[in-house]
């Protein structure tokens, strides 16, 4: 029976090893008559085959296959705890030595994950779990010490809330950092045989599917995932030039599957992922319209308001040769009308937010001269107030300047408290 294939998390059809010719699961086949078991079918390959096209057991290997991937990901998540469980033993071991201040910045954090993964880096990586070296990079070196600082001071100011959105906000920048590196690895796609071909296609037809259907449903990051699966699947593989039906199949299923992707991350507001999907289209089929409109929708997203302009014209120009010409004009126009509105919000926001810049005097001539001096007059210590000498004596008292006379505090207006009766 076929296998279950992850994709972030999500489980979907499964792509098979197609190099060894490993069977990818097909549509149900029509059933036939029930016969009684043999000894002899136990191990017979085309018992089994036929026997896992029947609905109850398909329906039981597939509960089978959640409860055993329910197992696998509790067994992970069980293994990251005790594993960041030895790494807190480790550092709070070497911690033993350092001085008392050094103790006293890191106790009220140390119990946060980033701080405790943090601090494992260094002890792990640069110390290479020494404690002498450990303690010494946190007292003389000036890139951990700031760090840490830096923790210690969001935690006062934001608590435990405001150090799960440093976390956040570091776990989406590596993410983002590992995804460019991917992107930026060039896949050389294989020459793909009758037999692969035919796995191939119906994989993507049946990942459409379950796509479609989920996306029906408004499941669209399970959809997202599911067409995503198939993209991956049919990127590694090529069909020669000189079989021209079979390629333009394979072209057509890919095409299809990158639009579906490209819309179900318009649905997720992804709309990065959403550009990348409707540009590999386009370069499967520049003419296709679906693809330039799933482009001009992303970059309307993301805030190119020019780049989607250019996209609506070629759009435009695009349509001239579609069947449907009328209706896809007519959405151009309406898009058209949308993009303008967009502009003219954007700039507005653009203008009121220099007219706040000027009025604060940001752009001022004078500007960085003020800066100067407002930075030398911090620098500078402190004056002291020049205190007139009184030697008594009316004349000493009219001598001094009417500045200097203190005026008589006010007593602040007594609190009126208004208490309204309702019935």
């Amino acid at each position: 029976p076929p296998a279950t294939m992850m994709y972030n998390g999500r489980s979907g059809p499964s792509m098979g090893n197609l190099s060894t010719g490993t069977s990818l699961p097909s549509a149900p086949a029509r059933l036939g008559p029930r016969r009684r078991l043999t000894p002899a079918d136990v191990d017979n390959d085309a018992f089994w085959s036929e026997f896992m096209k029947r609905p109850d057991a398909r329906s039981a290997y597939a509960a089978q296959k959640r409860l055993q991937e329910k197992k696998r990901q509790w067994l992970e998540e069980r293994q990251k705890i005790e594993e960041r469980g030895e790494h807190r033993r480790r550092v709070a071991a070497a911690l033993k030595e350092a001085p008392a201040e050094i103790k006293k910045l890191i106790a009220p954090i140390f119990h946060i994950r980033i701080v405790e993964d943090y601090l494992w880096q260094v002890l792990s990586q640069e110390c290479h779990e020494e404690p002498a070296a450990f303690v010494d990079a946190l007292r003389k070196n000036e890139k951990v010490k700031s760090e840490l600082l830096n923790f210690r001071e969001n935690f006062q100011a934001g608590g435990e809330g405001r150090m799960e959105d440093m976390e956040r906000h570091m776990l989406a920048i590596n993410k983002s950092i590992a995804d460019e590196a991917a992107r930026k690895i060039e896949v050389v796609p294989q020459k793909a045989d009758i037999q692969t071909l035919k796995q191939l296609l119906e994989y993507a037809q049946q990942c459409k599917l379950e796509g479609n259907a989920k996306y029906r449903e408004g499941l669209y990051e399970e959809a997202l995932a599911i067409y995503s699966q198939a993209d991956e699947a049919m990127k590694h593989w090529k069909v020669d030039g000189a079989m021209k039906n079979e390629k333009k199949w394979l072209t057509d299923s890919h095409l299809a599957c990158l639009k579906n992707k490209s819309q179900a991350a318009l649905s997720l507001e992804l709309f990065q992922t959403a550009l990348d999907a409707a540009n590999a289209a386009l370069e499967l089929d520049v003419e296709d319209h679906k693809a330039w409109y799933r482009k001009l929708q992303a970059e309307k997203g993301l805030g190119k308001i020019k780049e989607a302009e250019e996209s609506l014209l070629r759009l435009e120009d695009v349509a001239q040769w579609c069947p449907d010409r009328r209706n896809i004009l007519k959405d151009c126009e309406a898009e058209r009308k949308r993009l303008k509105v967009a502009k003219l919000k954007n700039k507005m926001n653009t203008q009121e937010m220099l007219g706040k810049a000027f009025e604060a005097g940001i752009f001022s001539i004078d500007r960085e001269r003020e800066l100067e001096e407002a930075s030398r007059m911090l620098e500078a210590p402190p004056k002291a107030a020049a205190t007139p000498k009184i030697t008594g004596g009316a004349a000493s008292t009219k001598a001094l300047p009417s500045k200097a006379k203190l005026k008589p505090i006010e007593e602040p207006p007594p609190i009126e408290r208004r208490i309204q009766l309702t019935a």
